[in-house]
């Protein structure tokens, strides 16, 4: 029988090294939050206002929440208030715009991966029925 060399052994993983953070892969939702506002490219958007939609998905580590303390996890009534104040106290030219910033707002207000904020115009004036939209997804690091 030939002489069989023994391959070298793998380095054991060092056990004090710390393991990678991974994703989180849970979600929160707030969907089909109503205000009405302001926003548009043409005066008489601005002007009259109508009813914009806004849904919210945010990536959370459901493994680090306690049960009952709001501190651990989001705090709902604080992303209904962004949104509310952006669409129906500001005023954006575009929904992208609107989007994009309420994406930043949330997470200026809460330690979060990342979150995907969707605005609907349910009822544009273009002579048919139709509803438009515009998505922003924002990663920790980008504000």
């Amino acid at each position: 029988m030939p002489n069989e060399k023994s391959q070298p052994s793998k380095p054991e993983p060092n056990a004090s090294a710390s393991p990678a953070k991974k994703p989180a892969r849970d979600r929160v939702r707030l969907v089909g939050m109503q205000f009405y506002g302001y926003h548009g490219a043409t005066p008489q958007e601005r002007q009259i206002g109508q009813r914009f939609e806004v849904d919210v998905e945010m990536a959370v580590d459901a493994e680090q929440i306690v049960d009952g303390d709001l501190s651990t996890t989001v705090d709902y009534r604080i992303i209904y208030e962004i949104c509310r104040r952006c669409c129906a106290e500001l005023q954006y030219r575009l929904i992208e715009t609107m989007a994009r910033e309420i994406a930043h707002e949330i997470l200026r207000a809460h330690d979060l991966p990342g979150v995907r904020v969707t605005v609907r115009k349910p009822c544009v004036p273009l002579g048919g029925v139709i509803s438009v939209g515009a998505e922003a997804t924002v990663e920790r690091g980008e504000i």
